[in-house]
């Protein structure tokens, strides 16, 4: 969900912006500034926006409010777990690993019963030491590692 969410929170911002740039308000790219500048749009008189792009803009707006809401709650939640899970803890160590990754892949290997040998599980998610990737090709050119 959370990917989801972010997808459409993009979207939305870049709609946004280019609606207010219909108008001649210009917002730089980046979720900072139109979270920041967009509101200040909307509140002041003096700019030529149109009452009905102001208010559909103004219910945009709360969607993306709502949206980066879900997204923050999603982060919290995971970032939980993780605090008192060991298992997620230790899947963490590998480098570019986080939370949510670690805990997706908690999910698909259960207990890790189903893998015969400590390796097996590492291959199923690619999670292989480069020198032992780079051993098993020399010894092995038709392995696909």
């Amino acid at each position: 969900m959370r990917e989801h969410w972010v997808r459409e929170r993009t979207a939305l911002m870049n709609r946004i912006r280019a609606l207010l740039s219909e108008f001649g308000l210009i917002i730089p790219v980046g979720r900072a500034s139109s979270m920041r500048l967009v509101p200040d749009m909307l509140e002041n008189p003096e700019n030529e926006l149109p009452n009905l792009a102001r208010a559909t803009l103004a219910d945009a707006f709360e969607h993306l409010k709502s949206l980066s809401q879900n997204i923050d709650n999603t982060e919290i939640t995971f970032d939980a777990f993780a605090k008192v899970s060991t298992n997620v803890q230790r899947i963490m160590k590998v480098r570019g690993i986080g939370p949510q990754t670690a805990t997706a892949i908690l999910a698909s290997i259960c207990n890790g019963a189903q893998f015969d040998k400590k390796s097996s599980g590492s291959r199923c998610m690619r999670i292989i030491d480069k020198q032992t990737e780079c051993r098993a090709a020399v010894q092995n050119p038709s392995l696909e590692v």
